[in-house]
């Protein structure tokens, strides 16, 4: 090999390295053409926003420009000319695709203010939705004390507003997972599902001894308790968010007012250990 192929296929070898590291792709195509040129050349053009302005002479003149590579070989046959074009791709994605929140998430989330509220999902509306990536679960789910772990949530941060109040919400990207902030206000007109107050005052009457027909409901609230300690009426409870969507009830026992708590699903039921019943 002599010298001069030597130092050609290094210059080259370099090049292709310098355009293939800046994550560009590579179109090739090869024409041939007459021998109408006094002068037979190969071209070589491409786009990379990397290369800054560039002169190379030797059997190969090379020139760099800004957005543009050209490599002139005077030792190319006069019969062929290689064209070689670097085309840079990158993935155009639409804001307007980033920030269109799924249909399914959209629902679920008006359903549950809906519930929550007790105004009809109609009357509710979106106000933003952002995607977002949560630093951990417990960011997910509105911790007010977390870690600095990094176990990303990609999701979306939506405001819901509620009779003209914004009420926030986190949802993970699929929308299996709906977390609305447990500060939300909730003006709810919505009654104590029959078969809750049901299982409130029976636990009542074995508790007190006194027949749940001279038992009497005095007030019923929806809440959304930090985690199960406190939900159980935990005096010192750790700082962990693990969130237990519930009903307080306010139970009358004779001349005393009794508080409940008891989940949405009628599972967990906790009394005030206070009440001595």
């Amino acid at each position: 090999m002599t010298k001069a192929k030597y130092l050609r296929n290094i210059l080259f070898s370099l090049l292709f390295t310098s355009l293939l590291s800046s994550g560009v792709s590579l179109i090739f195509t090869k024409s041939a053409i007459g021998t109408q040129a006094a002068t037979p050349i190969a071209t070589t053009r491409g786009t990379n926003a990397y290369f800054g302005s560039l002169d190379i002479v030797s059997d190969r003149s090379v020139s760099v420009g800004s957005n543009s590579l050209t490599v002139i070989d005077s030792t190319r046959s006069e019969s062929t000319q290689l064209e070689t074009q670097f085309v840079a791709q990158s993935p155009q994605t639409s804001p307007k695709q980033l920030q269109k929140l799924p249909r399914r998430i959209r629902r679920k989330v008006l359903r549950d203010a809906s519930q929550r509220s007790g105004i009809p999902t109609r009357r509710l509306s979106i106000k933003n939705a952002t995607r977002k990536t949560f630093g951990n679960p417990c960011v997910f789910k509105f911790g007010e004390i977390c870690t600095r772990e990094f176990n990303p949530i990609e999701g979306w941060e939506i405001t819901v507003l509620v009779r003209g109040e914004p009420v926030l919400y986190h949802a993970n990207l699929d929308g299996s997972q709906i977390i609305v902030d447990p500060n939300a206000k909730f003006t709810s007109s919505t009654k104590l599902p029959k078969n809750l107050a049901t299982a409130v005052l029976q636990d009542a009457s074995k508790r007190s001894g006194i027949p749940v027909r001279r038992l009497k409901i005095e007030d019923a609230t929806r809440k959304t308790f930090g985690n199960p300690c406190i939900f159980n009426f935990g005096e010192i409870c750790t700082r962990e968010f693990n969130p237990i969507d519930a009903w307080e009830v306010t139970v009358k026992i004779q001349k005393r007012s009794v508080i409940y708590r008891i989940s949405l699903d009628g599972f967990r039921i906790a009394v005030d250990p206070n009440a001595n019943l």
